[in-house]
């Protein structure tokens, strides 16, 4: 996964590929802070296929009781 680190010492921004088990970074590799803080990354799970929000599942689809 991807993973944005940030800095709360000088506001530094940046991203490490790593598992979700491991934690790599040990401070900013700016300013050497270990004050930072990791951001949610981006994943490679998409839903795909009919019956998902981004194909309308919610638009018009009710069921009957």
């Amino acid at each position: 996964m991807t993973y944005e680190y940030g800095c709360r010492t000088c506001r530094a921004e940046w991203t490490v590929d790593h598992k979700v088990s491991e934690d790599p970074v040990s401070a900013c590799p700016t300013c050497g802070s270990i004050d930072f803080y990791r951001c949610c990354g981006s994943t490679g799970f998409q839903l795909i296929g009919a019956g998902w929000a981004a194909s309308g599942y919610a638009k018009g689809s009710q069921r009957r009781r």
